[in-house]
């Protein structure tokens, strides 16, 4: 009877260390797990900032070029001399607000997606 019972404390105390073992890595994981999530985050609010850059030195670029191409086309025009056939406003202001619209609408896009986060 007594050596029964030695058996069963020995079997206890094993089970007992290795519960302790598999608790003490489950408390790592979750460690690890928390730490891994919020990395997630930091890089998707990263990329979210990335592509709001991208999106605006596209939309600078673009307008830019559209704004060369169009002073070079009224500058043709003047030198043909048909200028009065094109409106008075100038083609960098309607540049200008169409970049203004392209900000806006990238805003707005990027709020939505905040949101979904």
């Amino acid at each position: 009877m007594r050596h029964s019972h030695v058996k069963l404390k020995k079997t206890l105390q094993d089970c007992s260390a290795e519960l302790d073992h598999a608790r003490s890595r489950a408390e790592q994981y979750e460690a690890e797990v928390k730490k891994l999530r919020c990395r997630i985050e930091e890089l998707k609010s990263e990329l979210s900032n990335v592509e709001d850059e991208v999106h605006e030195a596209y939309c600078s670029a673009f307008f830019l070029l559209l704004g060369s191409m169009c002073s070079l086309t009224m500058s043709h025009v003047r030198c043909l001399g048909l200028s009065h056939y094109y409106p008075s406003i100038h083609p960098s202001m309607f540049i200008r607000r169409k970049l203004i619209q392209c900000k806006e609408s990238r805003q707005h896009a990027g709020q939505k997606g905040r949101a979904r986060l």
